[in-house]
């Protein structure tokens, strides 16, 4: 499943890992936790005043994030650990895992009623099934799903949601016109259509 991501996601190091080369939580610049993307993502790590490079970066994986406190798997996509001190730069960039995610984005189709997985993303829809979503508070904030109706059926395709949560404020929506399509994502508790 591709992570999520939001612009601008940067901050400084404000207490670092404990040890600094393997420790896996550090606190941001005071109210920057906000700026970063719902986990788990990926973030480069490097010091202050130079651009990262590979012998001076670090990506880790982000896999929670309480206020400003971030919890960090250490050494992720090829780079090594480093030492993280006080005042390095901290993002989430783009890396090699956020074009392979986009690069391996593959629709799952389906012509019978289908309950969505947390690890589908875009699913392809014949038209009279209903597609059920998974539980928004399991997914977590910031899960999307792309679902088009794909074909030219007249017959809709009616997306459902389970545990009486809502879409929009509806239990359920549909597609009812050919290669119509939504994108919908979790707020931590229901479904918005974007």
């Amino acid at each position: 499943m591709p992570d999520a991501h939001k612009n601008f996601a940067y901050s400084t190091v404000a207490t670092a890992p404990s040890p600094a080369s393997s420790g896996t939580s550090l606190i941001l610049a005071a109210g920057d936790g906000a700026k970063f993307p719902a986990v788990p993502f990926n973030a480069t790590v490097w010091p202050a005043g130079v651009n990262p490079i590979t012998t001076n970066a670090e990506i880790v994986r982000v896999t929670a994030v309480v206020t400003d406190t971030l919890t960090i798997t250490r050494a992720q996509e090829g780079s090594s650990a480093r030492s993280v001190i006080v005042g390095d730069q901290i993002a989430a960039t783009i890396t090699a895992k956020t074009l392979t995610d986009i690069e391996n984005l593959t629709p799952n189709v389906q012509s019978g009623n289908y309950a969505a997985l947390v690890t589908d993303t875009l699913i392809l829809a014949s038209s009279g099934i209903t597609v059920t979503l998974p539980s928004a508070v399991t997914v977590g904030a910031g899960k999307v799903f792309y679902i088009k109706k794909n074909d030219t059926g007249t017959t809709v395709v009616t997306i459902a949601t389970t545990s009486s949560q809502t879409i929009d404020g509806e239990t359920v929506t549909a597609l009812n016109d050919p290669y119509e399509s939504l994108t919908l994502v979790s707020d931590g508790a229901n479904w918005a259509i974007v």
